[in-house]
C-alpha cells in the first residue's frame, strides 16, 4: 500500500483566511447594527446622550453633592446608587454649586422626552451606556428615600457599603427582602456609605423624591421595588 497523505500544506494558511473574513463580517455587522460590538470595543461612557434635562421623575435635592467631569463620571455615581437614568450639568452652569455636577431620575418617561437643543448645561442619558434614554431599563433599580416600616434590626448598627451593590450582598446574607444604602447626601458623615435592610416590603411607599440620604431597592437585582 502506498503511504498515507499528510493535510494540504495551505491549510494553515486556509485556516487563518477564513478566520480573518470572519473577523470581518462581524465588524461590518457590528456597525451596520451600531449595538452588540461592545465584546470588542468597550461603550462609550459619555455616549448615548440627550440635550436638556427632563423634570419628570428627576430627583430634586442632589443639591449638587454627586461631582462628576462628565457622563461618564455622572454614571458611575448612578450606578453607585441604583439609578437607572442620570444627568450632567456641565461648567457653564449658572450657579457655581452646580457647575460640574450629577442629577439622577429613579424612573424614566417612555418617549416624552427627546432632547432640548437649546439647552447647552444640561444632558441626560440611561445609567447603562449601551441603551438610549427611551429604554432605560429600571429593573432592580432603587427608589430615592427610605420607608421607616420593617426595617431591620440590622439597620440600627453600621455597616459599612460603598454601593447599593455591596448593600445588596448583605441584605442577601442577612436574608432580608429589601435593601437600603445611605449615600454621601447624608447629613451625617458617620452614617455615610453603610447599608440597611427590611425585613419585608411597604407596597404603598414608592420613594420620596427630595431625599438624596438614602436608596432602597429589592435584594433580588431581578425584581423593582416595591414588588419584591
Amino acid at each position: 500500500m502506498g503511504r498515507g497523505r499528510g493535510p494540504p500544506k495551505s491549510s494553515g494558511k486556509t485556516i487563518f483566511i477564513l478566520f480573518v473574513v470572519l473577523l470581518l463580517c462581524l465588524s461590518s455587522s457590528a456597525i451596520a447594527g451600531g449595538g452588540w460590538f461592545v465584546f470588542l470595543k468597550p461603550p462609550d461612557g459619555n455616549g448615548r446622550t440627550l440635550p436638556g434635562k427632563s423634570t419628570k421623575f428627576l430627583l430634586m435635592k442632589d443639591g449638587g453633592v454627586w461631582k462628576g467631569k462628565d457622563m461618564a463620571e455622572c454614571r458611575a455615581h448612578a450606578k453607585n446608587l441604583g439609578y437607572p437614568g442620570v444627568g450632567h450639568r456641565n461648567d457653564t452652569h449658572p450657579n457655581n454649586n452646580l457647575k460640574n455636577t450629577c442629577f439622577f431620575y429613579n424612573k424614566i418617561e417612555r418617549n416624552d422626552f427627546t432632547g432640548d437643543e437649546k439647552d447647552t448645561v444640561n444632558t441626560v442619558a440611561c445609567t447603562d451606556p449601551t441603551l438610549d434614554w427611551k429604554v432605560c431599563s429600571r429593573v432592580g433599580g432603587a427608589v430615592s428615600g427610605h420607608s421607616g416600616k420593617h426595617l431591620s434590626p440590622q439597620t440600627s448598627a453600621k455597616h459599612p457599603g460603598n454601593s447599593l451593590e455591596e448593600c445588596r450582598a448583605l441584605a442577601k446574607e442577612w436574608g432580608h427582602k429589601g435593601v437600603g444604602y445611605r449615600t454621601i447626601g447624608h447629613g451625617n458623615n458617620d452614617w455615610k456609605n453603610t447599608c440597611f435592610s427590611y425585613t419585608d416590603i411597604e407596597k404603598s411607599w414608592t420613594g420620596n423624591r427630595e431625599d438624596k440620604a438614602h436608596v432602597s431597592a429589592c435584594t433580588d437585582p431581578k425584581k423593582t421595588w416595591p414588588s419584591c
